[in-house]
């Protein structure tokens, strides 16, 4: 299609063509499915019970809390529940202590998780026309803090619920807000149950 002489005269560019947004869809998916294939490699799936994680972090010394979140960065890209280490924090620094690094920690992780998609993946589900994908994107874009709050309540670190968030194009602050608010429920309520059960019912699981 010729651009229209008119436009050209008045100085108005014509409209750029939209680029195809699977390249970028493909590249997401083969970082992930490496970080996945080199965290087996290395043997980081053998520490994704809470026992076996609290052993490992115990022996790291000063280190253990950092190396605990970065930890947790790479586990959620792996695919992996986040739950684990939530559980783990109450074993290693105790129930309400535990209680205030687990919800630090995952404000740090899903702060990463979403600057590590959105940087790759882009904003590919908000110019997606199909249906299901919009009554989504309809729901995130309505009441953002409070669609998140909800997710982050029932599913806490589940990977699966960052993707129509950060690649519907969801701004990082009302990601953050959400998930702020989301993550109390089950921060205390693992911190209620490692006060009354104690660390060995928690290492049960």
């Amino acid at each position: 299609m010729q651009p229209d002489p008119m436009e050209l005269e008045q100085g108005m560019a014509p409209p750029a063509p939209a680029r195809p947004v699977w390249p970028r869809m493909l590249l997401l998916a083969l970082i992930l499915a490496a970080l996945w294939g080199l965290g087996r490699h290395l043997g980081l799936d053998e520490l994704a019970t809470p026992g076996a994680l609290v052993g490992f972090i115990t022996r790291l010394g000063p280190w253990g809390m950092a190396v605990f979140v970065g930890l947790w960065v790479v586990y959620v890209q792996m695919q992996l529940p986040g739950v684990v280490f939530v559980i783990a924090a109450m074993l290693l620094y105790g129930p309400w202590e535990g209680a205030l690094v687990s919800w630090v920690g995952g404000m740090i992780v899903i702060a990463a998780t979403h600057l590590f998609i959105r940087a790759i993946g882009g904003t590919p589900l908000a110019g997606s026309k199909r249906a299901w994908v919009q009554r989504i994107l309809s729901r995130l874009e309505r009441q953002p803090v409070r669609t998140v709050a909800l997710l982050r309540a029932v599913f806490v670190m589940n990977p699966a619920i960052n993707y129509p968030i950060i690649l519907g194009g969801m701004p990082m602050r009302e990601h953050m807000m959400g998930s702020a608010l989301g993550l109390i429920p089950p921060v205390i309520f693992w911190a209620i149950t490692a006060g009354w059960w104690g660390s060995e019912y928690l290492l049960k699981m």
